[in-house]
């Protein structure tokens, strides 16, 4: 009997172990502009500030801890109105950029 309980608990803390590691994602902001929500499907996922042909400024950051999904944080950089979203390290800065669509137009806090 006393067997089966400590085989049962090394069984649990076994799977425990092997269980991913829950995310956790904040939002940082640079400045104190309201920047209306996006649209998720026009965020632009980048590998360099190089692939922005045109001006842009950064907006906020959105920092990691653990593995969340893409889509939890496009879904998050839409919230706060950026366009672009690139990964550094384990965290993905927020930019937004002028093109026809939008303009300078952002009210502050």
């Amino acid at each position: 009997m006393f067997k089966n309980i400590i085989i049962s608990i090394i069984c649990l803390f076994y799977f425990y172990s092997c269980a991913p590691s829950q995310s956790f994602i904040s939002y940082i902001s640079f400045d104190k502009v309201y920047y209306p929500p996006t649209q998720k499907e026009n965020i632009k996922i980048l590998k360099s500030r190089l692939e922005l042909n045109v001006p842009y400024k950064e907006i906020g950051v959105i920092k990691l801890e653990g593995e969340p999904k893409i889509e939890d944080v496009v879904t998050m950089a839409a919230e706060h109105g950026a366009l672009a979203i690139i990964k550094e390290g384990n965290n993905y800065i927020l930019m937004i950029y002028k093109n026809g669509n939008n303009d300078e137009k952002y009210k502050t806090i």
